[in-house]
């Protein structure tokens, strides 16, 4: 068996002098970069000397800083300077270059070494410099080990002579702490006896990050075992790098290590280098320790490689191993290399792969072909001779321009917007706009409204607007240009949507425009964009098609697939002679290859190349699809669906899709797509099809929408971020009730800002094709659970029946068929029946689980929205909440007003009474919300006591929150120190991190654009392990409206009372620096 090492395997090893591997070479000295060293030394300790000069805990480090930089060098006093500036960046290269060149490899070696010692910080004011006293949990050291590696690539190309001068100036350490010894074997693994000391003494240091790095000094498998032991839980460093240094170390001799890094490891991530290791290696041993390890989905891509790789040897290593789903996939579909295998196993082994070779089957109970439609018989792709497109080349769409402003438009001149003394800007502050030199925010560019139309209007189209990149932005500047100057602007406002056509494209509604044509075509492909690009295409139809017949008739190709996706639009849309006139205005081969365009039947607008299908998706492996008379259909019509959804994307499905789903049983179907998806998970999630996955969306239904929000919330939280997004894509797809609900959901409440940043955009472009706003469609996506008037359900065991409900605070009740409580529901017994008993119970326990979420979620809603001062229609109160089975038990424990300020409660029979038990019946237009206790004033007392009488408890704090409408400055609570874990408590109030890896700023958003940021010094590190009783100081506070900053007295009185509440909470018991 032949070695060959994965691509970039081999720059990764940890070098040794004179090679010293058993796969490796010998390293080859580093060019070194010592004048990109010098500028990298000089911006880190840049304005390092006040802070220096300042009195410290630990002056003699101080010191020794300061004497580096007045001329007087030392290891210490450089590793002083370095200790508080240090990331892992790998620009640190070019400083490792010039410690080493300047001051030679012996003093470099012993910076490196004193860093180990030494823990340090430097953010804005915040200043430490302290030597390390051990191992607690976390690591408070600067991240010295990107240099230290940097540092040993360095070391091992030394002449003979600097490496005997390294060798003593770093045995001094060898008397200091673990870390320090750990780390002189680390830089010079050659010093055996060094090696062999430190990995006995590893188990008593506990030090976790010292331990791995002598991983990198190891040199055999007892050592490389000494040192896991003490790193249980990170069990070895299975980076690319450090399994490529042990495989180069130990070779084949690497396994048994190998195999004890996988028994501590538990995502694909961090197992990825150890299996591409064990698939590699020319020993039988490290393919067996591979495939017993099947079960592991993390481990089944790579077995799955050596079967295309190596077929006959992982025949025959499956059969030894006893496994059984890889085994089947591997004889079923290479009977051919099971054959060949047979005659050279041991018995058991040969038995395990005959229990898999059957004789060829038979058709009885499948679909006759004739029977099946076109699509499945004979689909277009698998024609020799398929129509080509028609192509007219030489097309050139004439440049044109129009504004077409629909109702209600222009939109207000943004000058109205412009706070108190805002003063224009002056020439030349507009010339280095222009020449890009000054910074170009919004608050900036929106004072250019204040200049005449003469002056701005020659240089309009060069105005650099920013680029709003998410939902907090404003689009005022590209507003302001259209409406002032129209098409002079265009240039300026369409830049920002090119860049970011999400949150900038909305400004181009108005115009007409050629090259806004070719972006709204591909924005049609975006779910979250189909709305505004089908609303600008039916605002300017006879534009959009001039400039669209050009590249729909070109070469093959994105341009040509978007342009034709467009045309079809506006033919659907009422707007065809548009299109053939523009056609017909490029000649009559142009016409001629519209009317072709439009009449090809959608089942053969195929790409120029249908993708291969892999070998994990064979038709043998997954379950029979089958129609709804329950017959399969026969292998060749299987293989025609598969192709079908890997035509397809959830944006844009091949229209084939729909004969599948009028084919197929939906529910065998379904069942068949999770298959597959499973399959796409064992192959490891390969990009090349992950149309595999997004298929459910095409074919699922709430089945799948509940099978699929577990695997996202796990996804958020184990960096599987781009799959979690793709989630997002299935579920808008679906685009049932339950669906929404849970895109919804994932909007408010994900973990990371991208996956709520999807959702939300995905939950908007849903609204607003329904002619909602997110909130009011949230609204309309509770689900009632097929639950009565009252809240209840029947469950029906047979011979028995129960009825559960909710109570007030949505906990379950069951009752008997006499109406007597019962503490629970009961099991199935012997005597129910044995079909409708079972799912009756699992009905019941899923009915629970349900309602915990949506209960939770709605609590929250309801919250936000007294918050926000949310405003309903009485109509829509009454019929979307007091009349829905479960939130009705929610609104009836809140105070509601309306906006002319009339209180009143919802009593158990549906009625309204206010605060006196008068009866009250809000008109069905007045506008009604949560009340918040500052709206209800000094009612607040006897609206406490009605509750109080009615033993009413609250879902959140109403009538009892904290209130506190002073319009004082912020600056009270700027300089008060609280802990890193009662700050970050601030996100369960609503407040967004500004960083998920380390977070210095929290925002809330409130209404009308308004928001309120607070900063805190030094800031939250979650990478390197978060310290909640870290201190945080609150550096600084302020108020926005918009991107303007304003007094926190122009904040509603409610929004006031809200973020005193939220930060005396966190900051209020804090000691002032």
């Amino acid at each position: 068996m032949t070695w060959a090492w994965p691509k970039g395997w081999l720059d990764q090893v940890l070098p040794r002098r004179s090679g010293g591997g058993r796969l490796g070479g010998v390293p080859v000295p580093p060019r070194l970069d010592v004048d990109g060293g010098r500028h990298l030394f000089t911006a880190a300790v840049e304005n390092l000397r006040p802070h220096l000069e300042a009195p410290d805990p630990v002056p003699d480090l101080n010191a020794a800083a300061l004497r580096y930089l007045d001329g007087d060098p030392s290891p210490l006093g450089l590793a002083a300077l370095l200790a508080p500036r240090l990331t892992g960046d790998e620009t640190w290269s070019a400083l490792a270059d010039v410690v080493f060149s300047v001051h030679g490899p012996a003093f470099a070696a012993r910076t490196v070494a004193e860093l180990a010692g030494l823990t340090g910080r430097c953010y804005g004011r915040f200043f430490s410099l302290e030597r390390f006293t051990g191992w607690t949990g976390w690591d408070p050291r600067a991240d010295w080990s990107g240099v230290a590696r940097l540092m040993r690539v360095r070391l091992a190309t030394v002449s003979d002579a600097d490496h005997v001068r390294v060798v003593a100036a770093l045995a001094p350490y060898r008397a200091g702490p673990f870390a320090q010894r750990a780390l002189t074997s680390y830089l010079v693994p050659d010093q055996v006896p060094w090696v062999a000391a430190d990995c006995a003494d590893a188990a008593s240091s506990g030090a976790l990050p010292d331990a791995l790095l002598l991983f990198g000094a190891a040199a055999t498998v007892e050592q490389f075992t000494q040192v896991a032991a003490v790193a249980r839980a990170g069990a070895g460093p299975t980076t690319v790098g450090g399994v490529a240094t042990l495989l180069d170390v130990l070779g084949t001799d690497a396994v048994p290590v190998l195999e004890s890094w996988v028994a501590h490891r538990h995502t694909r991530d961090t197992l990825e280098p150890v299996w591409t290791a064990l698939s590699v290696l020319p020993s039988d041993a490290a393919l067996d320790a591979l495939v017993t390890r099947e079960p592991s989905r993390y481990a089944t891509a790579f077995v799955r490689r050596v079967m295309t790789r190596e077929p006959e040897r992982a025949m025959a290593a499956l059969a030894r191993a006893g496994g059984v789903d890889l085994l089947r996939d591997h004889v079923v579909t290479r009977p051919d290399v099971a054959e060949r295998v047979l005659p050279g196993l041991p018995d058991a082994a040969a038995a395990r792969i005959r229990a898999h070779l059957s004789p060829a089957g038979t058709d009885d109970g499948r679909v006759p072909v004739d029977e099946l439609p076109p699509l499945l018989r004979r689909p277009p792709w698998t024609l020799k001779r398929r129509a080509r497109p028609v192509v007219v080349e030489g097309l050139v769409a004439a440049p044109e321009v129009s504004m077409v402003w629909a109702p209600g438009e222009p939109a207000p001149d943004p000058r109205q917007r412009l706070r108190s003394g805002a003063k224009p800007v002056t020439p030349d502050e507009v010339e280095s706009l222009l020449a890009g030199e000054t910074c170009c925010d919004e608050h900036r560019l929106r004072n250019l409204a204040l200049w005449p139309d003469d002056v701005l209007r020659p240089v309009a189209h060069r105005i650099p607007v920013p680029v709003n990149r998410d939902s907090w932005g404003t689009s005022d500047t590209q507003w302001l240009l259209a409406v002032r100057f129209g098409a002079d602007a265009l240039p300026a406002v369409l830049a920002p949507a090119r860049e970011a056509p999400r949150f900038n494209s909305a400004p181009l509604l108005p115009y007409g425009a050629t090259e806004v044509a070719v972006l709204m075509a591909g924005l049609l492909r975006l779910a979250s964009m189909k709305a505004l690009a089908g609303e600008w295409f039916t605002r300017h139809p006879g534009v959009a098609a001039r400039a669209l017949v050009p590249p729909a008739l070109g070469a093959a190709g994105p341009a040509r697939r978007q342009a034709e996706k467009a045309l079809r639009l506006l033919v659907a849309e009422g707007f065809e002679g548009e299109v053939r006139a523009a056609a017909a205005g490029y000649g009559q081969p142009a016409a001629d290859g519209i009317d072709t365009l439009l009449r090809t039947d959608p089942l053969h607008l195929l790409p120029g190349r249908v993708p291969a299908l892999p070998a994990w998706l064979d038709p043998r492996l997954l379950p029979p699809l089958r129609v709804p008379d329950g017959r399969a259909l026969p292998t060749d019509a299987v293989i025609h669906v598969r192709t079908a959804l890997a035509l397809s994307t959830v944006d844009e499905p091949y229209a084939g899709v729909d004969v599948v789903r009028g084919t197929c049983d939906p529910a065998s179907l379904e069942a068949f797509a999770w298959a597959m998806a499973d399959r796409w998970a064992d192959a490891g999630y390969p990009a090349r099809e992950r149309w595999v996955y997004t298929a459910l969306g095409l074919v699922g239904g709430d089945d799948t929408v509940e099978r699929l929000v577990p695997q996202l919330e796990r996804w958020q939280s184990s960096g599987a971020q781009a799959r979690a997004v793709l989630g997002l894509d299935i579920l808008g797809a679906i685009g049932t009730d339950r669906a929404l609900m849970h895109l919804d959901r994932f909007a408010r409440k994900a973990k990371t800002w991208s996956l709520r940043s999807g959702a939300r955009a995905r939950i908007e472009a849903v609204a607003e094709a329904r002619g909602l706003t997110p909130e009011q469609l949230a609204d309309r996506l509770v689900p009632d659970f097929d639950l009565d008037r009252d809240g209840r359900m029947t469950l029906d065991y047979g011979p028995r029946r129960f009825v559960v409900g909710f109570d007030e605070q949505l906990r379950p009740y069951t009752a008997d068929a006499h109406g007597a409580r019962l503490r629970t529901v009961p099991k199935p017994a012997a005597k129910d029946d044995p079909e409708r008993a079972p799912a009756a119970y699992s009905r019941f326990a899923a009915l629970k689980r349900s309602v915990r979420t949506v209960a939770a979620e709605q609590v929250r809603r309801f919250e936000k929205a007294m918050v926000w001062r949310r405003r309903w229609p009485g109509a829509e109160l009454a019929t979307l909440f007091v009349a829905h089975p479960l939130l009705q038990h929610l609104v009836r424990r809140l105070v509601w007003i309306t906006d002319d300020g009339h209180a009143f409660r919802i009593a158990e029979d549906r009625t309204y009474a206010d605060v006196d038990d008068d009866r009250y019946a809000p008109a069905d237009d007045a506008l009604v919300g949560v009340a918040h206790p500052v709206e209800l004033g000094a009612t607040v007392k006897a609206w406490s006591e009605v509750f109080a009488d009615y033993q009413i408890l609250q879902p959140f704090p109403q009538l009892g929150r904290e209130t506190d409408t002073s319009a004082e400055p912020l600056d009270r609570f700027v300089g008060r120190t609280t802990t890193g874990g009662r700050a970050l408590g601030l996100r369960s109030r609503g407040w967004e991190l500004d960083d998920p890896d380390r977070g210095h700023s929290f925002r809330l958003a409130l209404p009308g654009q308004t928001s309120v940021s607070v900063w805190f010094d030094p800031g939250m590190e979650f990478l390197g392990g978060f310290d909640p009783a870290a201190p945080q100081t609150a550096a600084r506070i302020d108020v926005r409206s918009g991107v303007d900053e304003i007094a926190f007295e122009r904040l509603h009185p409610v929004s006031r009372s809200e973020v005193l509440r939220d930060l005396t909470h966190v900051l209020a018991q804090g000691s002032r620096r």
